[in-house]
């Protein structure tokens, strides 16, 4: 006898597997209507079931990406006031492009992030490529380069 013919169910850790025997399920139309219909409501719970898991982080990815986004889009289109919140639509933008000093800082900001990027790239292919090649030590210069990111979580188990 095999495990698939007794039609052995495990309930009792949250999970509804059933085995049955494939053929007899084709010879008997009846009996899989009937299976079908009588797990459809456990089925859609079981399919769902993930999902539960997931929710409490994508509530907070949610809370702590989407409200801030919101709250400063707000704020953007709103002069803040001692009396409170004045609405000035877009002067605030028109405001920040006509200012030097905005754009001398955002032209160095783009300078400094282009340049980081070109040079980062450049010096980890170089690095790739150096401890790829058949260089002797080979096996020490990659544990040497390796080190400072296996070093932080064995001294954060340490402590």
């Amino acid at each position: 006898m095999r495990i698939s013919d007794c039609g052995f169910r495990i309930a009792d850790f949250g999970v509804n597997l059933q085995f049955f025997n494939p053929r007899s399920a084709i010879r008997n139309p009846q009996f899989e209507m009937r299976h079908r219909v009588a797990n459809a409501a456990g089925y859609r719970k079981e399919k769902l079931f993930p999902y539960w898991f997931l929710a409490p982080s994508v509530v907070m990815l949610l809370a702590l990406t989407v409200y801030p986004l919101i709250f400063v889009l707000h704020v953007s289109f709103h002069r803040l006031t001692p009396a409170g919140d004045v609405f000035v639509g877009l002067r605030n933008y028109a405001r920040i492009l006509q200012d030097g000093f905005f754009c001398r800082a955002v032209a160095q900001t783009l300078i400094f992030a282009g340049t980081a990027l070109i040079l980062e790239f450049l010096l980890g292919l170089a690095l790739a490529l150096l401890l790829d090649s058949e260089i002797r030590g080979r096996a020490f210069w990659r544990a040497l380069f390796l080190l400072p990111m296996i070093l932080p979580p064995g001294g954060a188990r340490v402590t």
